[in-house]
């Protein structure tokens, strides 16, 4: 049986962002209603969907998070997805890391996950 994602406020997760990233965004989402919420290293070891829906504390991961900034979408359906993505296009925005919440990775921490996004970023930018 396939697990369903709650339906909450559309939500942008994001990991290790520089300053000017996380400038762009917050004026972004602000201007959408899309709530931003940023993410720690305490956190790795938390599931995907604890973090989306507010209710993750902090809980250890053995690993070591890439370095690279990254952004999960959370509770967007496809339309809202790429009008945003257009608006950080024209804003001049760009996070190298994305992903979006999904009945499977809702439930992976967000260390795994990290570390899918980064493997699979290699794997595009040699193909390239």
């Amino acid at each position: 049986m396939k697990a369903n994602i709650p339906q909450n406020r559309p939500t942008i997760l994001v990991y290790n962002l520089t300053e000017q990233s996380r400038e762009g965004l917050a004026k972004l989402c602000w201007e959408d209603g899309i709530l931003l919420r940023e993410i720690r290293d305490p956190q790795l070891g938390c599931k995907m969907i604890d973090l989306a829906v507010g209710t993750a504390g902090s809980a250890p991961w053995e690993g070591t998070a890439p370095a690279r900034e990254a952004m999960i979408f959370c509770f967007m359906d496809r339309k809202v997805l790429y009008f945003f993505l257009d608006q950080m296009k024209e804003a001049g925005v760009s996070v190298e890391l994305k992903a979006m919440l999904t009945p499977t990775s809702q439930n992976w921490t967000l260390g795994d996950l990290l570390l899918e996004l980064e493997e699979e970023h290699l794997a595009m930018t040699q193909k390239q």
